[in-house]
This record gives C-alpha cells, sequence and structure tokens, in this order.
C-alpha cells in the first residue's frame, strides 16, 4: 500500500514538472514579438487580480476577400511582420500553416462584411495571450496606465503559432 501512494505521487510530481518545463520551454526558445495591447481589468475571486487583453491583431482588416470559405472550426493563422521598432502587426490570414514566416495560431471567433468600403473585418481570438496576471493590488495601476499611455506585451512564438506572454511593456 505503501508503494503504491509513493508511486502515484512520484506520477504526479513528474506530470506537474512535465507540464512547468513545456511551458518554460515556450519562453526559452520562443521568437520574441511585441503586440500593441488594449486592456480592461476585471477581477477573478478564486485566481486573484489579472488584466484581459485584446491586441491590435484582434481585429484584423482586409480588402476584398483575405480567407475563402471561412471556417470556425479550423485554427487559423495570422502571418506578423515585425515594424522598424520590433512591434508586429497582421499582414495576413490563411488556414494553411505558413513556412519560413513569422505567425500565430489562433481561431476564428467572427466575420463581419462591410459592404460600403468593400472590406471584411476578421475578429480572432488567441490562447493563453489574453489573460496576465499581476500580483494583488497592481492590476488597477497597470490597467490605468495601459488605457492612458497605452502599452505593449512581449510574447514568445514557438514554430507552431503558440504564443505565451513573457511582461507588459508600459508607455511612460
Amino acid at each position: 500500500m505503501k508503494k503504491t501512494v509513493y508511486v502515484i505521487a512520484a506520477i504526479w510530481t513528474l506530470i506537474t514538472l512535465g507540464i512547468f518545463v513545456c511551458n518554460e520551454m515556450h519562453l526559452a526558445k520562443g521568437e520574441e514579438v511585441i503586440l500593441k495591447v488594449i486592456p480592461y481589468d476585471p477581477r477573478d475571486f478564486l485566481r486573484g487580480n489579472y488584466l484581459t487583453l485584446n491586441y491590435e491583431i484582434n481585429d484584423i482588416e482586409f480588402p476584398g476577400t483575405a480567407i475563402q470559405n471561412i471556417n470556425y472550426e479550423k485554427p487559423i493563422y495570422v502571418i506578423l511582420k515585425k515594424n522598424a521598432k520590433g512591434v508586429a502587426s497582421a499582414v495576413d490570414i490563411t488556414y494553411l500553416k505558413p513556412e519560413n514566416k513569422l505567425f500565430i495560431k489562433g481561431q476564428l471567433a467572427h466575420v463581419r462584411l462591410d459592404r460600403d468600403k468593400e472590406k471584411i473585418f476578421y475578429r480572432i481570438k488567441y490562447n493563453n495571450i489574453d489573460r496576465f496576471y499581476v500580483k494583488e493590488g497592481n492590476a488597477k495601476k497597470l490597467e490605468k496606465s495601459l488605457q492612458k499611455n497605452g502599452g505593449y506585451a512581449k510574447i514568445y512564438l514557438t514554430r507552431n503559432g503558440n504564443a505565451r506572454i513573457k511582461e507588459i511593456i508600459e508607455n511612460k
């Protein structure tokens, strides 16, 4: 009986360690990208203070038809391009995983057609970068600073387009 408890404890420890190592590998081996954020601040009673973040790349506007056969079930890839300051913006979207390009993987949430301007607006949701947890008491202060002065999120992208937030950068 005692051996069974030790084996179960060892298995849970290895699983927890594996999850931790996997998440840290995103930060260690991913490509650094900076995105402009648009914050708002909720509070989760069980998890504490956090910022819920939107990015400029959440809402993408393209002339004509950027993608054909809209599918809300398949992952979508947003191709990014860094400007001279290193801030990334969306330049294209596709259902096919890009080769040799900087991209982030997301899920199509909503599509709207503006017939007057002949543009299509895509709303894309990204996993793992929509919340950033902060120390207790700092969320409101950070939110106000980001809303007043703007800011950026430093994220890391893996080769598969998965993303993790490393830090929030406030404009001063």
